[in-house]
């Protein structure tokens, strides 16, 4: 196999498990306040904190659960079996889904480090 067809692949791996997570992420961000409201009901740091995790712990098992659901999808109709294109196409895939499409988190997560003592002092 050279190396076009790779990259072919894993496009195709990368695409096919982007478009449902870019359509499901905004739902999952919305399901969570903003941290404006959430300082303007005085949460705490720590219930932030756990809504931070909470949204973490939705977020990797959605993206799994998608992932191993296009798994079938993608070896059979694709010929495309589970190896490196797979698990590479899942690490751009989480990467984006992780840093770009979960606003109401990013925006807690820079006010959580932010205000860490470490950057306070």
């Amino acid at each position: 196999m050279n190396h076009f067809e790779n990259i072919i692949k894993i496009g195709v791996v990368t695409a096919v498990l982007f478009v449902p997570l870019f359509i499901i992420s905004p739902f999952l961000d919305h399901q969570f306040k903003r941290l404006e409201d959430d300082l303007n009901e005085n949460k705490s740091r720590l219930q932030i904190i756990a809504q931070v995790l909470t949204h973490l712990v939705i977020l990797v098992i959605l993206s799994y659960s998608i992932f191993r659901l296009f798994e079938h999808f993608l070896e059979r109709y694709m010929k495309i079996r589970n190896n490196e294109y797979i698990r590479e196409g899942y690490r751009m895939v989480g990467a984006v889904v992780f840093v770009g499409l979960q606003k109401n988190l990013m925006e807690k997560l820079n006010y959580i480090t932010s205000t860490h003592r470490s950057r306070t002092q």
